[in-house]
C-alpha cells in the first residue's frame, strides 16, 4: 500500500506526528501493509517548533516527507502527487492500493483512471470534501474522525483541501 497526504491536511500542530502514523496505519491495516508513506509539505511556510517536532516524528516514523517549494507557482504540490502516483503504478502492478489523504477534488480524474485499471483507491477525506472524491474512491473515510480525532479526542474541526 502507497500512502500519501496532502499538505492541506496537516494534522493539528499540537498532536503527536508517532499518533498520528499510528492512527493512520490502524484505519487503512485491514487492506494491506503499508509499503510506503509520503507526505507533501512546503516547509518554508511552517509554522515554528511544533511544526518541526511533527515533521521530526513523521520522519522517525517512516514517512517520507517531500519538500515543495510554492515559489509563487499554484498547484505544486498536486501536481507532485499526481506524477508519483502514477510513477508508483509503474512499476507495481495491481492488485495494489493507493491510499490518497486529501480534500481536494482536483484528484477525481487521477482516482478514476487508477481504478479503472484495476487499483484501488483508498480516500481519507476531511468532513468538507467535495463528493466526487467519496465516491470515485475504492473505499473512505473520514480524516477528521477515524484519524485526528482518535489521536487528540476531540471534535476540533480540521480544514483541509477547499
Amino acid at each position: 500500500m502507497y500512502g500519501l497526504l496532502e499538505e492541506n491536511c496537516h494534522p493539528p500542530s499540537n498532536t503527536s506526528g508517532y499518533d498520528i502514523v499510528d492512527k493512520f496505519r490502524q484505519a487503512v491495516e485491514t487492506h494491506g501493509s503499508i509499503i510506503h508513506f509520503k507526505a507533501y509539505l512546503d516547509v518554508s511556510l511552517s509554522n515554528g517548533p511544533k511544526s518541526a517536532k511533527l515533521y521530526s516524528e513523521f520522519q522517525d516514523a517512516g514517512v517520507t516527507l517531500a519538500h515543495c517549494p510554492h515559489s509563487g507557482r499554484k498547484d505544486v504540490v498536486d501536481k507532485m502527487m499526481l506524477v508519483d502516483m502514477i510513477s508508483y503504478t509503474l512499476y507495481n502492478s495491481s492488485p495494489l492500493t493507493i491510499v490518497l489523504i486529501t480534500g481536494d477534488r482536483d484528484f477525481a480524474y487521477g482516482i478514476s483512471s487508477l481504478r479503472l485499471r484495476g487499483y484501488d483507491v483508498i480516500v481519507i477525506v476531511p468532513p468538507s470534501a467535495h463528493n466526487s472524491i467519496q465516491t470515485l474512491g475504492t473505499f473512505a473515510l473520514n480524516w477528521q474522525s477515524d484519524v485526528i480525532n482518535a489521536v487528540v479526542g476531540t471534535t476540533r474541526g480540521l480544514k483541509c483541501g477547499e
